[in-house]
C-alpha cells in the first residue's frame, strides 16, 4: 500500500499515477474518474510485467543490458554494451525486475564491463518469472 493519502471533493478527474520501474517513469492516467462522496477509493495497478533475473552461476553477472531481440546478431565482433540501442538496464543482476512482455536480446555485464555475453532470445511472459543463465 502506497505512503499517500488525502482527501479530495467529489467530482470527475483524470488521474495520473507515476511508478518508478527499474530507473524508468512509467505514467498511467485514468481518464474521467469519477469520485463519489464519503467512498474510500484504493488504486491497484497491473502493468502487464513479467519478472526477469539473473539466475546463472556466475556470481561476477553485475548488470543486465535489455535490448530488443535480433540485436546481438546485428552487432558485430566481441559482445559490447551500445547504449543508444539499449531497452532496459537492471543494475543488480540477482535481484527480480519487472519488465514488459516480449522477446529480447540480454546482454550480461561480467565484473563490471571487464566481459559482455549474449543471451539471445530471451523470452519475457506477463505474470511469470524468466530466468536467464
Amino acid at each position: 500500500m502506497a505512503d499517500t493519502y488525502g482527501k479530495i471533493k467529489p467530482g470527475t478527474y483524470d488521474l495520473l499515477i507515476t511508478l518508478d520501474v527499474a530507473g524508468y517513469v512509467q505514467k498511467i492516467w485514468l481518464e474521467n474518474f469519477v469520485m463519489k462522496p464519503d467512498i474510500n477509493y484504493k488504486i491497484n495497478t497491473n502493468l502487464n510485467a513479467g519478472e526477469i533475473t539473473y539466475a546463472g552461476v556466475n556470481r561476477e553477472v553485475k548488470q543486465l543490458h535489455i535490448y530488443t531481440a535480433g540485436t546481438a546478431d546485428k552487432m558485430q565482433g566481441a559482445a559490447k554494451r551500445d547504449i543508444p540501442k539499449e531497452f532496459i538496464t537492471y543494475d543488480r543482476a540477482l535481484l527480480k525486475w519487472a519488465c514488459p512482455p516480449g522477446t529480447y536480446d540480454v546482454l550480461l555485464n561480467i565484473g563490471n564491463g571487464a566481459k559482455y555475453e549474449w543471451r539471445k532470445n530471451v523470452i519475457v511472459r506477463s505474470g511469470a518469472r524468466t530466468d536467464v543463465k
